[in-house]
């Protein structure tokens, strides 16, 4: 018995907790909270639900509020258009709008919005098919009601009743069809009695249609000015019915809007799809799948609730269920909600206070407001002109790093939430020892919480909260682009600028560059207090580091070059020889990083690279040099090189591996290499001044190696230079020549070797 008392006690006990007690781990991490008018207040917040963010926007007006909402749509019942275009036909009339949120649910295919339409106490739509559905109506005083709406639109025709299950809606059977539909009907096959309409179908009362013409059509017919057309679907290749046969022209029709008196008052009204909350309670069996959503609800009181949750954006906000909005409202204290259009269409916006244009507060899935059928707005006939009751403070609330500097803007609002002039005397108060105001700018200067307040004679204050705060999180971006920065391979030269963001407790934190410590490993170059990166002259590699208070961030930076080599410039005359070779493997540096452009170039190093060029061959045997092994890094090349008599010892015991080679040398190997080609008949002696040193085994080398089409020696001052070694990068730019202007048979053995060096 004991057991069940308990268990009975905590059902009951979880039962009265607050909705979002059982609804995960959402907390709320920022927000604002902005008077918008005398009994109007926007409030924004934004959750951490554990692994993502959700942000919410919700409009309280109170009775007592100085704007009146209502349901506002364009000429015709399936346009659509922008908010801004809506609040633009109101603005001509002299209506001002102070905020709003999209309307109601539609076809996307047709626009007929679904269930009831009101518009200036007339019924704009109505379907039989949709008499189960609530409705959100408003009365010319602002006052709300929501709930499922008895209007029932009677149709009778000389007082017999007619069947009639739509008003401007596509149904399946008879439907009017008013200017407020459109250019045509909904496209259905079938009979139209053209109809002359003598009042309007106002809430509670009648008006009369007389019967004009009678057609059968295969497709929708266009409506005629000033005309109203009764549309029966049916196969027009049979016979009418009886009953629509009888209805000759001249025939009196008679269309009476039946409703009770709650809802006779109604001056604009909308269909609710999904009802949210009811009695108090959540409704039964709704969509649990996280989406951008908008939902209106009343309190016992009669304030409205307007609320919008974004969605479908990881990282800002991933939207909620119907089930969990209609939590939420509960929580908002509303007795009765339902669902308005969500998705894509979801959007709240407002003027502040103190501004003459729209702002958009949330931020709809699709990027940009989507044009709908119809908006809920918030407005006033008030006209601007009015003496300044309160003020308002921008930006609406401050999350910042030590050391940020935030610029305050002031602005003034008239009981109606219109602009006035600023008055005189405005000043600065805080609460918390976090920064000071100089010249209406906050300096944050240490980790604290507290309220920044202006004030100023004869006017309500404004306060935001200010949160000055260490972070826990940083990461960096791209000052150009905005991509993040998790890694960066720069060339040398390639400055960047580099821009840090900071979080504390998943609170996006207003920061300068400045307020971090910023250091890079001086192998990778050099970065200054803004971010601005300066890359080292030569490939390299190091961290980047930004600190702020005990929050840290470092990424890998590689400046590359197109060579490993910090000996090795982009702007030495050799480097695209060094890059061609070390890309094409055929020789690299002295150690990983390394290049020696000026070691001078010995025999081991250059039969390695051609053992290399001709794909690393494996010799038959190997030969006996007393100062080569098989060990030896140059020991398979000298093998292959000394087999096929491309380049051989100075005796059958020497190789000299370690030995210098001359320019004449080096081109001599490469001209055997290439197979011995002719060169070309050219009186090469006049070109060089030097030509008569060359040795004679080298000459037919040198005169192929220097004709003008292959030009294969680097430069020499016009100087051949036979007998002067080659440097590293010297060989580098013969190899990168030879490669490029020489078509190469497959290596075959030389009868000579190059003479020792002397």
């Amino acid at each position: 018995m004991l057991r069940t008392v308990l268990c009975f006690w905590l059902i009951f006990s979880l039962l009265a907790l607050p909705v979002s007690a059982l609804s995960g781990e959402d907390r709320p991490v920022d927000g604002f909270s902005v008077t918008l008018a005398r009994g109007t207040l926007l409030t924004g917040t934004t959750y951490w639900t554990g692994d993502d963010y959700r942000t919410e926007h919700y409009l309280e007006v109170r009775p007592d509020s100085a704007l009146r909402p209502g349901i506002y749509s364009f000429d015709t019942l399936c346009a659509y258009g922008s908010m801004s275009e809506a609040i633009d036909i109101l603005d001509r009339q002299g209506i001002h709008t102070a905020a709003g949120v999209n309307g109601g649910y539609y076809t996307l295919a047709t626009l007929i919005p679904v269930g009831i339409v009101v518009r200036n106490g007339v019924l704009r739509s109505w379907s039989s098919g949709d008499a189960w559905m609530r409705a959100l109506g408003f009365r010319a005083d602002g006052s709300a009601v929501l709930e499922q709406p008895d209007i029932l639109p009677a149709l009778t025709a000389e007082g017999t009743p007619l069947n009639l299950e739509g008003l401007n809606q596509a149904t399946w059977g008879l439907t009017l069809y008013s200017a407020d539909f459109g250019k045509k009907t909904a496209g259905k096959a079938g009979w139209n009695l053209i109809c002359t309409p003598s009042g309007t179908p106002k809430l509670g009362e009648g008006m009369t249609l007389t019967v004009e013409d009678f057609s059968a059509d295969k497709t929708a017919i266009a409506i005629p000015e000033g005309r109203w057309v009764l549309n029966y679907p049916g196969d027009i290749e049979d016979e009418p019915p009886e009953w629509l046969s009888a209805l000759h022209p001249g025939t009196e029709l008679t269309l009476e809007i039946q409703c009770g008196e709650t809802w006779r008052t109604v001056d604009s009204a909308v269909g609710i799809l999904y009802s949210l909350v009811e009695d108090s309670g959540i409704a039964e069996d709704l969509n649990v799948r996280a989406e951008p959503r908008t939902a209106v609800g009343l309190r016992p009181d009669g304030s409205l609730i307007l609320y919008t949750v974004d969605g479908r954006q990881s990282g800002y906000s991933v939207g909620l269920g119907l089930d969990a909005v209609a939590a939420r409202m509960l929580e908002l204290g509303c007795v009765t909600a339902g669902a308005l259009d969500g998705g894509g269409s979801t959007s709240l916006a407002a003027v502040y206070p103190g501004d003459s244009e729209l702002t958009q507060i949330n931020r709809p899935s699709d990027g940009f407001s989507r044009e709908v059928v119809n908006y809920l707005l918030l407005t006033t006939d008030a006209q601007p002109g009015g003496d300044a009751a309160s003020l308002a403070l921008y930006p609406l609330d401050i999350d910042a790093l030590p050391g940020t500097q935030t610029a305050l803007t002031v602005k003034a609002a008239d009981a109606n939430g219109l602009p006035a002039p600023v008055p005189q005397g405005v000043s600065y108060s805080l609460s918390g020892d976090f920064g000071r105001v100089e010249n209406g700018v906050l300096f944050a200067e240490k980790p604290g919480t507290g309220t920044l307040t202006v004030s100023a004679p004869g006017v309500a204050p404004a306060s935001i909260s200010v949160n000055v705060a260490e972070p826990d999180t940083i990461v960096l971006y791209g000052e150009v682009y905005g991509r993040r920065v998790d890694a960066l391979t720069l060339d040398p030269g390639q400055e960047v600028d580099i821009t840090a963001a900071a979080w504390a407790d998943h609170v996006r934190l207003e920061s300068e560059d400045t307020c971090f410590i910023w250091t890079l490993d001086p192998e990778a170059g050099e970065v200054d207090r803004t971010g601005h990166l300066t890359p080292g002259p030569v490939s390299g590699k190091g961290d980047l580091t930004v600190r702020c208070g005990e929050g840290s961030v470092t990424v890998p930076i590689t400046v590359w070059s197109g060579v490993p080599f910090r000996d090795i410039l982009t702007g030495d005359p050799y480097f695209p020889a060094v890059r061609y070779v070390y890309e094409h493997e055929l020789f690299s540096g002295v150690d990983e990083v390394t290049f020696a452009p000026d070691t001078e170039m010995n025999r081991g190093m250059l039969v390695t690279v051609l053992w290399r060029m001709n794909g690393e061959p494996e010799a038959a045997s190997f030969p006996e040099f007393a100062d080569v092994s098989p060990e030896d890094w140059f020991g398979p090349a000298v093998a292959w090189a000394a087999e096929t008599g491309l380049v051989n010892g100075y005796s059958p015991e020497q190789f000299a591996p370690l030995d210098i080679l001359t320019r004449q040398q080096i081109i001599t190997i490469l001209h055997r290499y290439a197979g011995l080609p002719e060169p070309e008949p050219e009186v090469w002696e006049e070109r060089f001044p030097d030509a008569a040193e060359a040795a004679e085994y080298a000459v037919p080398a040198l005169q192929w190696a220097t004709d003008t089409q292959r030009d294969l020696l680097p430069a020499g001052n016009g100087m051949l230079l036979p007998a002067d070694p080659m440097t590293r990068a010297g060989v580098a730019e013969t190899l990168m020549r030879f490669l490029e202007r020489v078509e190469l048979p497959a290596p075959t053995p030389a009868e000579e070797s190059e003479p020792p060096q002397e």
